[in-house]
C-alpha cells in the first residue's frame, strides 16, 4: 500500500464512521418484526454501506492498492463513483420509505432504481471502453477529462450526485414542515448535510468543463471538492440515524435518572443506618459480613445490604432480652402523640431495640414471647431491599432522635422485670 497522507486519514475516518452507523442499523434491521420495518430499514442500511465504502475505496493509499491487487488501472476511483451511483438511489428510497407506505414507496422507487442502476452499468462501460492504462488513483478526474468516455462518465456521474442530492435536500426541507418535532431536525440534519454533496459535483462540474477550454482546475477536483464532499456526511449520517438513536438515548437518560435516584437513596440510608449499626455492633461482632473481592467493597448497593442483614441478624440475637411489656407501652405511646399509622411499627421497633439492648447489657433475659418483628425474617430478600431499606432508616432515625422513644424507654427501664 502507498504511503498514507492526511487525505488518507480523512476518507478513511469518514468512511469507517459511514459503515459503523450502517453496522448500527444492520442490528435494528435484523431485530425487526415486521416486512414494513424491514422494507424502512434496508435502505437506510444501504445508503450508510454504500457512501461508506465509496470513501474508503476513494482513499488514494487504499486505491492504490485495489489497482495494483486486481491489476486494472484506475479501477478504484471508478469502484467508489459506481458505489456512490448507487447511493444516489438508496437515499431516494431512504426518504420514500420514510414518508410514504411501503407499497407507495416501492412503486415509486422502480423507475428510479432501473435508473440509477443504468448510470452505474452505463459508468462501467464507458470506464472499460476508454483507455486508461497510466493509474492515476488521487488524481483520475483531472488526468482523464479529455478523454471521451471518462468524461462522458465522470459528467453523467456528477449530474446524478448534483440531481439526487437536490432531490432529496429539498424532500427533507418540505417534509420537515409536517414531521413530528424528532423527525423534522432529523431530515434538516440530512438535507443540511446533503448540501456538501451539492458542491462536491458542482465543483467537480466546473472543473470538468474547465478542463476542457484549457483552465487548469485540477486542484478544484482532486483536493477541494473531495474534502467539501466528505465534509457534510457526517451530518447527514446523523440525520439519518437521529430517530433511533435519540430514542435510545432518551431511555438510557432514563435508566441513568433511576439509577442515579436509586444510588442517592441508598447512600442516604446507608448514612442513616450507621448510629443504629453502631449501637448494635456489641450484640455479635461476629455477625459483621466481611467483604469479598472489589465489587463488594466499592458498591454501595451491596455494601447497603450486608448493613441491613446484620442488623437483622443482631436484632434476631437481641429477642430473648426484650421486655414482655415493651411492645404494649410502645404503642400507647404513639397513640397518645398522634403518630401516624405507618410509622407506629418504627417507633416501636426502636423503642424494643432500645430496651433490648438496655436489658443486654445488664445481662438481663426475659421470656421469649416477642421477635422484633414476626413478619420479617432475619435474612431480607434482595427484592426486598427498598423496601426494608426504607423501614430501617425510620427505625434508625427514631432510634437516634425521639421524644417518644424517650418517654416510652424511661417508662419501661421504671417497670420492674416481671
Amino acid at each position: 500500500m502507498a504511503e498514507a497522507t492526511p487525505l488518507d486519514y480523512w476518507f478513511i475516518i469518514i468512511g469507517s464512521l459511514e459503515c459503523a452507523a450502517a453496522l448500527y442499523k444492520l442490528r435494528d434491521l435484523h431485530r425487526a418484526t415486521t416486512p414494513e420495518g424491514k422494507a424502512r430499514l434496508r435502505p437506510i442500511c444501504l445508503c450508510l454501506g454504500l457512501v461508506g465504502i465509496a470513501f474508503i475505496v476513494y482513499s488514494p493509499s487504499v486505491a492504490k492498492a485495489i489497482d495494483i491487487g486486481l491489476g486494472v488501472p484506475n479501477l478504484a476511483p471508478m469502484l467508489a463513483y459506481t458505489l456512490a451511483a448507487l447511493w444516489a438511489a438508496a437515499a431516494l428510497a431512504l426518504m420514500l420509505y420514510w414518508r410514504l407506505p411501503v407499497a407507495a414507496a416501492r412503486q415509486r422507487m422502480r423507475w428510479r432504481t432501473f435508473a440509477h442502476v443504468g448510470v452505474a452499468a452505463t459508468m462501467v462501460i464507458l470506464f472499460f471502453a476508454a483507455d486508461t492504462h497510466d493509474d492515476h488513483p488521487s488524481d483520475f478526474d483531472a488526468a482523464y477529462e479529455h478523454q471521451p468516455f471518462i468524461a462522458a462518465s465522470l459528467l453523467l456521474f456528477y449530474l446524478t450526485i448534483l440531481t439526487t442530492s437536490g432531490t432529496v435536500i429539498y424532500w427533507s426541507l418540505h417534509w420537515s414542515r409536517q414531521a413530528a418535532k424528532r423527525t423534522a431536525w432529523a431530515l434538516r440534519l440530512l438535507a443540511l448535510g446533503l448540501t456538501s454533496a451539492v458542491f462536491f459535483s458542482v465543483m467537480k462540474i466546473v472543473a470538468l468543463v474547465g478542463g476542457w477550454f484549457g483552465v487548469d482546475l485540477s486542484y478544484w477536483s482532486t483536493v477541494l471538492a473531495p474534502l467539501v464532499g466528505t465534509a457534510g456526511m457526517p451530518v447527514s449520517m446523523l440525520g439519518i440515524v437521529l430517530p433511533a438513536l435519540s430514542s435510545r438515548l432518551g431511555s438510557l437518560a432514563s435508566r441513568l435518572r433511576a439509577a442515579a435516584t436509586d444510588h442517592v437513596a441508598n447512600l442516604k440510608a446507608y448514612r442513616q443506618l450507621e448510629p443504629l449499626w453502631s449501637a448494635l455492633l456489641p450484640v455479635d461482632p461476629r455477625l459483621i459480613h466481611r467483604p469479598r473481592g472489589l465489587r463488594q467493597r466499592s458498591t454501595l448497593r451491596i455494601r447497603l445490604f450486608w448493613r441491613i442483614i446484620e442488623i437483622r441478624d443482631w436484632q434476631w440475637k437481641l429477642r430473648p432480652h426484650i421486655p414482655p411489656d415493651a411492645t404494649h407501652i410502645a404503642a400507647r405511646h404513639c397513640q397518645e402523640a398522634g403518630i401516624a399509622p405507618e410509622l407506629r411499627q418504627a417507633v416501636i421497633e426502636a423503642v424494643l431495640i432500645r430496651a433490648a439492648l438496655a436489658a443486654q447489657a445488664q445481662q438481663v433475659v426475659h421470656r421469649e414471647e416477642a421477635l422484633l418483628r414476626n413478619d420479617i425474617p432475619s435474612a431480607v430478600a434482595h427484592l426486598a431491599l427498598v423496601t426494608e431499606r426504607e423501614r430501617l432508616a425510620q427505625v434508625a432515625g427514631f432510634f437516634r432522635r425521639s421524644t417518644i422513644v424517650d418517654r416510652a424507654f424511661a417508662e419501661l427501664t421504671a417497670v420492674p422485670s416481671r
